[in-house]
């Protein structure tokens, strides 16, 4: 992800200062977060980019310590990122909607 090496210490401190049960509702917090900043109309359209900013970096430290919660490589998940990608690009190149 896009977090280095001293970030992801950060984030293995808080997997072992809380549960495994609570970066999960945590996560699922800062989702619905995130997802609310998305649809929420702004008229100030720079006060709603950095908000937007602010929810996706919450959820992308709640993201990387389900990584590592889980132990999913980085080739792992790699992997599967190039798999949605493809199927993503093979939809747009046949027009499909999804």
């Amino acid at each position: 992800m896009l977090l280095n090496q001293e970030q992801k210490k950060i984030c293995q401190k808080a997997i072992d200062y809380f549960d495994t049960e609570d970066r999960n509702k945590k996560t699922v917090e800062e989702l619905s977060e995130l997802i609310k900043e998305l649809i929420k109309p702004r008229k100030d359209k720079n006060l709603r980019r950095l908000n937007v900013i602010d929810e996706i970096a919450d959820t992308l430290i709640l993201l990387q310590q389900q990584l590592m919660i889980l132990e999913i490589s980085k080739k792992e998940m790699s992997s599967r990122i190039c798999y949605k990608l493809d199927r993503l690009d093979k939809l747009i190149k046949n027009g499909e909607v999804i």
